[in-house]
């Protein structure tokens, strides 16, 4: 009987298949480099959040030895100055990178700290007073997202989270000194840096200070010089030959070590008199029509004594011709400021007269007050403080500059976010990108290389008319797109101009806020943001409602 022979076939993948089994593995692999790289990305910025808590502790400890922050020199982990001293030498992970930036001088009071993961580009901030954070994008993707940071003690700047680094400037020729109401503090802020507060809305963030070119019409305002009597004040009281209290310049200071200070104890002779110091500013300096504020820092107690200031107007010819109403002043352990403000000074002013009033002195009464840093301002409202000596000072406006390289010149949005304080003055006249604090006048400007101009202004076409809201938080926005101008108003559209012509190139960096004196920016920015696309209307609304409350 023959055999049969039985046939084998060896099996193969169909084309479909190996497809299907590529497909597959070319999931597992996406997954697989996806979760690596999250969690790569976790790791690293676990990193950078680990060094700067470390640094910081470190930090600290130094400054507790050695009343100092140290100077690290570049290139170098270990502090040289005060003290060179390797136990608190800065310890970075792997790949991480630092940016030390402490205060000038060998008696360092405060810092700033960047620590760079080079793998992710991912980058923390931690100062002397905040704690370690790692700022993150806001939305829409932005070419400049710029929020206010703290790098010191009420010093700031602003910081680029595209670029990761610090992308803004402050031109200011000389230091200044903000008044803080949270802590009732007078600071010092280092020329080129931005006084930076938390948001006093009190919502989250922080808000930049900026302020513009204000003049301080009071001498030797911060009491300084003199010994009883600070120089260019003058004491008078009456009944005239009835003496009232001693005057002292005493070293309970609100800025820098000195203050007035004014003691009254009524005796039997006082049936109701006045005591009062005053000094005037220089003639020539105010005029008819003008507003004159002045404020100033009081403390102490007082019983049965009514304390208040007051504003008189004067003539060129020395003669009182009006003065203001009263403001109490509040009385306390703790400085506290007052204002008052002459709106409308009389026909032929010259000058005003600041005066600090003790009325209705009777046996048995009695105030213990201290004064300082008083100043007299033109307009409705008080700066913070401008220090004086010898002569008036004015102090240089604030800029803050903006990078402009990545700018879209042929369409893109700029959205402000700041604080109103008061309103432009009549006649002033605005250059480069003004944003300031009045959305009465929102203003693009920049003749003087070619082209981008818009007003949005009750009196230049299709404008709008606003009456702005004191202290209140508001946002304008500006869009271009094929020579369409559109200006906004808290995320409402309110005026358009499509007659303008873009340029072919921008100053780097722009000015937030004019360059010149006569532009204020009296509130503060909380942020600046610019996008590279001109958003719609309803992007607009969209991103004004994200970001106003906070970064």
């Amino acid at each position: 009987m023959k055999k049969q022979n039985k046939l084998y076939f060896n099996p193969a993948f169909t084309i479909v298949e190996l497809l299907v089994v590529i497909v597959v593995i070319g999931i597992l692999a996406a997954v697989t480099i996806v979760s690596y790289t999250g969690i790569s990305n976790k790791a690293n910025t676990a990193s950078v959040q680990l060094d700067l808590s470390n640094a910081s502790t470190l930090l600290k400890m130094y400054y507790t030895e050695y009343g100092s922050y140290p100077i690290i020199a570049s290139g170098s982990n270990c502090p040289s100055n005060p003290v060179a001293d390797t136990k608190y030498c800065l310890k970075l992970s792997p790949n991480n990178t630092k940016t030390y930036s402490p205060s000038t001088g060998t008696n360092s009071q405060s810092y700033s700290l960047n620590i760079t993961n080079t793998n992710s580009n991912t980058l923390g901030v931690v100062t002397n007073d905040s704690k370690p954070i790692i700022p993150t994008s806001a939305p829409l993707s932005p070419v400049a997202d710029w929020i206010a940071l703290p790098t010191g003690d009420h010093q700031g700047s602003y910081y680029d989270l595209v670029s990761k680094t610090w992308g803004a400037t402050v031109t200011r020729n000389t230091p200044k000194t903000i008044y803080d109401p949270n802590t009732q503090k007078i600071y010092d802020v280092d020329a080129n840096q931005l006084a930076i507060n938390p948001r006093s809305d009190g919502k989250s963030g922080y808000e930049a200070v900026i302020e513009s070119a204000r003049t301080n019409y009071l001498l030797n305002s911060s009491f300084e010089a003199g010994t009883t009597l600070a120089t260019n004040w003058t004491r008078e009281y009456w009944p005239a030959g009835v003496a009232l209290g001693t005057l002292t310049v005493d070293n309970l200071a609100n800025y820098q070590t000195k203050s007035q200070r004014i003691q009254i104890s009524g005796t039997a002779a006082d049936t109701g008199g006045y005591n009062r110091i005053w000094q005037r500013s220089a003639i020539g300096t105010f005029a008819a029509g003008e507003n004159a504020t002045a404020s100033a820092y009081i403390r102490g107690t007082s019983s049965g004594i009514s304390v208040f200031l007051r504003l008189y107007a004067y003539d060129s010819s020395n003669n009182n011709i009006g003065n203001s109403a009263d403001s109490s002043l509040t009385l306390g352990n703790s400085w506290a400021r007052t204002q008052i403000t002459y709106t409308n000074l009389p026909v032929n002013t010259s000058y005003v007269e600041l005066d600090v009033f003790y009325s209705g002195i009777h046996n048995g009464d009695s105030a213990d007050v201290y004064l300082d840093s008083a100043q007299i301002e033109k307009g409705n409202y008080a700066t913070s403080y401008i220090p004086t000596t010898t002569s008036a000072f004015t102090r240089s406006v604030d800029r803050v500059s903006v990078a402009s390289n990545n700018w879209n010149l042929n369409a893109g949005t700029v959205m402000i976010f700041s604080k109103t304080e008061s309103t432009f003055p009549t006649g002033a006249t605005y250059k480069h990108l003004l944003m300031g604090n009045n959305p009465a006048y929102f203003f693009m400007r920049a003749n003087s290389w070619g082209g981008i101009e818009n007003h949005i202004n009750g009196n230049n076409g299709a404008g709008y008319t606003y009456t702005p809201t004191i202290n209140n938080y508001f946002s304008d926005a500006m869009t271009w797109s094929s020579n369409n101008f559109k200006g906004y108003l808290d995320g409402a559209l309110k005026s358009t101009n499509a007659s303008l012509t873009v340029p072919s190139s921008l100053p780097n960096p722009m000015t937030i806020g004019s360059s010149y004196g006569d532009s204020p920016i009296d509130g503060s920015i909380q942020r600046v943001v610019i996008y590279s696309s001109a958003l719609s209307d309803s992007d607009i609304l969209t991103t004004n409602n994200t970001l106003k409350d906070g970064p």
